[in-house]
Order: C-alpha cells, then structure tokens, then sequence
C-alpha cells in the first residue's frame, strides 16, 4: 500500500509528493519494529531528485540497567541516475543515557 512522500531539491526549491513502498521487519517474539526503510516511487519526470530511500534501524539498548528499544542508525540516499549524482546521509545512535528530574509545582502567590 503506497501512501503520500514529499520530497523537496532545496537548491531549486522544488518539491514533488510521490508515493513509497518498503518493509517493516517486525521481531516475532517481541513484536517490536526493528527495521523500516521506504522507497519513493513514480516521482514526476523531469525532478531533479530520481531517487530517494530512507531507512531507520532499532536495537536493543541498556540505560541505567532497562532495556529500551531505540534507533541505532539511520540512513537517507536521494540522487540522480542521468547526471550521476548521489548524497547519502547516515547517522549513528549510540551513548545513550537516561536523563530524570524532579518537578514540583507550586501555586501563584
């Protein structure tokens, strides 16, 4: 089932709303999401951007003795195929930590 996906060149600022497919691979014993990547499909001839593909992976991460299911790295491809060009975006999750606080309110004087 292929939903909306916009996608903008920000050198001509153009954008384009095309529709995606992927996969979302799933853990069976936990029924956690532990990939998502999508593809952008039928964008419009003549775009600047002919390609484009997201991905997000998730693992298993301990904070403060938990464990918690995060992004452990994420990855964005757009290009062109005719002019042979390409930028690939990663990012890597990891450190990382547990942050709490106190709140405690109080009524107007």
């Amino acid at each position: 089932m292929a939903k909306d996906n916009t996608i903008t060149d920000v050198n001509s600022r153009c954008t384009v709303t095309t529709a995606y497919s992927g996969s979302v691979w799933i853990d069976t014993e936990s029924g956690r999401t532990l990939r998502i990547k999508q593809y952008s499909e039928d964008i419009q001839p003549g775009f600047t951007i002919i390609l484009a593909e997201r991905a997000v992976e998730f693992d298993w991460t301990v904070i403060d003795g938990q464990r918690y299911l995060l992004p452990v790295y994420a990855e964005a491809i757009l290009g062109n195929d005719l002019k042979r060009y390409y930028l690939r975006n990663v990012i890597e999750l990891s450190n990382y930590h547990m942050f709490d606080t106190d709140l405690k309110i109080l009524p107007e004087k």
